[in-house]
């Protein structure tokens, strides 16, 4: 890539060609008129070109500058544009979320309105992790993970308590007779999540049945996938107690064993060691709150 001219040379620029005077230009930058000047010339060596005439009291761009800057504007918009969306404009307050496509979609999502209702001059930026990608490196404010990691120089708290149950909707559980017996259950049609540690083999055993050759019709790569064949009546599913408030809240989905099992993906908010910012440690407290309210906040 060719060189590129001095940013500050740019600015200048941009600023006096837009703006037609050295001195709104300095105003607008905050530095004097001697330093725009000086800018000019830099930029004027740099590129071999001359890009302003005298024009009576004032300059007038020459035809390269008058081509130059269009292209230069939009460019240094799409700097700041993209300088704003990412890392948050000066005097604007941000907080980096990053969490699992479940968390956010079934759990997060539903209720980031009421933290905007608490705190409306914070940008959220919420960032969805995949596997393998949500190792803590500091580039979000508040991570929230149910992988187990090694989270040292982070400070780590457990947010939730996971069990894994299983439902099923009230038209297929009232087609099948309400089943309760282990081998029972384990000759309907079962559907799971795929990538969990756990799976319906593990919650037959957690019951104390060894049921040979269980294996689900149905596999979906995302809860919400899992949830929604669920709910349309194909089976029974095997899904964690967090994700499921809100479906049997709704009575979309029903409990169909009473046998809950515990699982090993607990919530976990990580955040680097020492005192947040202020706008992460307000995600970090009103994230708590509503969990608290929920009844989800695992204890300790």
């Amino acid at each position: 890539m060719s060189p590129l001219p001095p940013l500050n040379a740019l600015r200048a620029f941009e600023a006096v060609a837009r703006l037609g005077s050295v001195t709104l230009a300095a105003a607008e930058l905050h530095v004097t008129q001697a330093a725009v000047s000086q800018q000019l010339r830099v930029l004027e060596e740099a590129l071999g070109h001359p890009l302003f005439r005298r024009a009576g009291r004032g300059l007038a761009p020459t035809e390269a500058a008058r081509l130059y800057l269009p292209v230069l504007s939009s460019a240094l918009r799409n700097i700041a544009d993209a300088t704003e969306d990412l890392f948050g404009g000066a005097g604007r307050r941000q907080v980096r979320v990053r969490c699992t496509p479940s968390f956010a979609q079934l759990w997060l999502a539903p209720r980031l309105h009421r933290f905007r209702a608490e705190h409306p001059d914070v940008r959220v930026r919420l960032m969805l992790s995949t596997d393998g990608d949500d190792e803590p490196d500091g580039s979000v404010d508040v991570e929230i993970s149910n992988r187990p990691r090694d989270w040292t120089g982070f400070d780590a708290r457990r947010l939730t308590r996971e069990h894994w149950r299983v439902v099923a909707s009230p038209a297929f559980l009232d087609r099948v007779g309400h089943p309760t017996e282990p081998v029972a259950l384990a000759a309907l049609p079962l559907i799971s999540t795929f990538g969990y540690m756990e799976g319906w083999r593990a919650w037959f055993r957690d019951l104390g049945q060894d049921v040979t050759g269980v294996r689900p019709v149905l596999e979906c790569d995302a809860t919400s996938l899992s949830l929604e064949a669920a709910k349309a009546g194909m089976g029974l599913l095997l899904a964690r107690s967090f994700h499921l408030r809100g479906v049997l809240a709704a009575g979309t989905l029903v409990e169909a064993h009473p046998h809950r099992m515990r699982g090993t993906g607990d919530h976990h908010m990580i955040l680097p060691t020492g005192r947040p910012g202020p706008t992460a440690g307000a995600f970090r407290d009103w994230l708590v709150a509503e969990l608290a309210a929920d009844g989800e906040l695992a204890e300790g």
